[in-house]
């Protein structure tokens, strides 16, 4: 269990709800145009470092056909991800 990031760097819900901002779906256009991914095709989509999930959370509600998985090294994010974020594979890892 790994949770020095969360508890001595930054919270997990500072983390979180502060990318929550970054992702907010009103800049989902320029995120996309960024990440150039075709909706049209079975995406898979991994996420290395992903925090407390809001990324994920994100990119699942922009493509939402896509099976994505995020992996974190930190145990509380994992958690806190798993709760707060649907339809995504969280993984605990380094």
């Amino acid at each position: 269990m790994n949770v020095i990031w969360s508890k001595y760097i930054q919270g997990v819900k500072t983390l979180y709800y502060s990318r929550k901002l970054r992702f907010d779906d009103m800049f989902a256009e320029q995120y996309q145009a960024l990440f150039q991914l075709d909706k049209t095709k079975n995406l898979k989509i991994l996420e290395i470092g992903c925090g407390p999930g809001a990324l994920a959370g994100a990119l699942r509600r922009w493509y939402p056909g896509a099976e994505i998985t995020a992996i974190d090294r930190d145990s509380n994010f994992i958690s806190f991800a798993k709760e707060h974020e649907k339809g995504i594979t969280f993984l605990e890892g380094d």
